[in-house]
């Protein structure tokens, strides 16, 4: 008996030492492992890590603290401008006003108007007959003498000494066919003058057949359309011959080429040994002729 418990106590005793044994070894190795793990830091190391972390704090506080307080003149203008930006989509999205139905049919007038312009400017002309153009260019020619008797000075050539109806009887520059055979021929009488050019104010160009006057001027002559009328050729009908008086006279050396003569037109009849005129011309003055 006294072996057994001797031999329990050997094994106790054993067992008490080898777990005192465990531990300090245990407790080494988790000391050596921790060092391992974090080694020694040095104080500069130190001190940024420290820092490091203020930093982060402060800006953690920036962002948790409460915005800056805005004043109430900033306040206002944010407010406006919210205001002004709701308006505009208000607007935006809004229906646009009701057009009245007097409104709308002026509108569909006016644009049936205008598609019409559009169709008429896109037509062919309408064919004038012969007898409509007469009347348009008698019309053209008694508004041009209204116009003249307001006060303006109407400019002639001579084709529009005669009228429309006749200028079929003349050649394309408005004189008549000449006869070149040498000797004189009688004068045709035919055509009728415009009386709506009575009373007119006009400037007209020609060549001058002295009538009356002395060696410096001339105070009565004939204006014809083309040079030797008169004299070389038949003289022209009497629509197309003027007879002027020029009270003050002209001089004679202004008068051997073609020149204006400026006055009042008369359709009169002026009976002359050369030719018969069928209008008179009440000369103020004449002018070089400058239209070569």
């Amino acid at each position: 008996m006294k072996k057994q418990l001797l031999i329990l106590f050997v094994v106790a005793t054993s067992l008490v030492v080898s777990l005192a044994s465990f531990k300090e070894d245990n407790t080494n190795n988790i000391a050596q492992e921790t060092t391992q793990k974090f080694p020694n830091v040095s104080a500069e190391q130190k001190q940024k890590a420290e820092s490091k972390i203020a930093d982060n704090k402060n800006i953690e506080q920036d962002a948790t603290q409460a915005p800056p307080k805005v004043s109430a003149e900033q306040k206002q203008k944010v407010e406006s401008k919210i205001a002004d930006n709701k308006n505009i989509e208000k607007d935006a999205t809004q229906t646009p006003p009701k057009v009245s139905t007097e409104q709308k049919q002026k509108v569909e007038s006016k644009i049936a108007d205008n598609k019409n312009i559009e169709q008429d400017a896109t037509q062919t002309p309408p064919k004038v007959s012969a007898e409509q153009k007469q009347k348009a260019e008698n019309k053209n020619d008694q508004n041009k003498a209204v116009d003249n008797k307001k006060g303006g000075v109407l400019q002639l050539d001579w084709i529009d000494l005669i009228p429309k109806s006749e200028r079929n009887q003349f050649n394309a520059q408005g004189m008549p066919v000449q006869n070149h055979s040498g000797s004189a021929a009688k004068q045709s009488l035919a055509g009728k003058v415009r009386q709506d050019l009575n009373g007119s104010s006009v400037k007209i160009p020609g060549f001058v057949i002295p009538l009356e006057g002395d060696a410096n001027k001339v105070t009565e002559f004939l204006l014809v359309p083309y040079f030797g009328a008169c004299i070389h050729v038949p003289p022209p009908p009497p629509n197309q011959i003027v007879y002027v008086k020029l009270p003050k006279g002209a001089p004679v050396q202004q008068l051997w080429d073609v020149i204006y003569v400026v006055g009042k037109l008369k359709t009169v009849t002026m009976s002359h040994e050369l030719a018969e005129t069928g209008y008179m011309l009440e000369g103020t003055s004449i002018e070089e002729y400058d239209d070569y």
